[in-house]
């Protein structure tokens, strides 16, 4: 069973989102698994390397869309996503720098992190593209 499993819970009606989230994570289970068959710490940068460029093509995608659409909490929604990028990398830098349990401190975060934005904001922008005539 993976760490973290996708559940039509966490869809946003918008399937290009939903299988960028399904990517997101994968990334999160891809560093789970490294973990478990035992901290290889160039596995877990090159994962974290993944997930830190992927996260900014993820981003990249909603923000277009908010620009496109005039998505009115556009400004919070990208709030939320730069206090991710500034987190991610504080904990990242904590990984390179060798500090012990880094690895588990971003698998739970990004996994409690992720579950929550997609459950608050980005439904919440994804009724607003269904609303504003972007189909699924």
């Amino acid at each position: 069973m993976a760490y973290f499993e996708w559940s039509e819970d966490l869809s946003v009606n918008e399937t290009e989102i939903d299988d960028q989230h399904k990517i997101l994570i994968g990334i999160i289970n891809d560093l789970h698994n490294s973990i478990q068959v035992g901290f290889d710490r160039e596995d877990i940068d090159k994962i974290l390397t993944r997930l830190i460029l992927y996260v900014q093509v993820h981003f990249d995608t909603e923000e277009h869309y908010m620009a496109q659409y005039t998505y009115l909490d556009e400004v919070e929604h990208k709030k939320e996503h730069f206090a991710l990028t500034v987190k991610v990398g504080e904990l990242y830098r904590k990984q390179l720098e060798g500090q012990p349990s880094v690895a588990f401190e971003i698998m739970d975060f990004l996994k409690t992190w992720l579950t929550d934005h997609i459950l608050k904001i980005d439904k919440k922008f994804g009724a607003y593209l269904s609303n504003h005539g972007r189909l699924p």
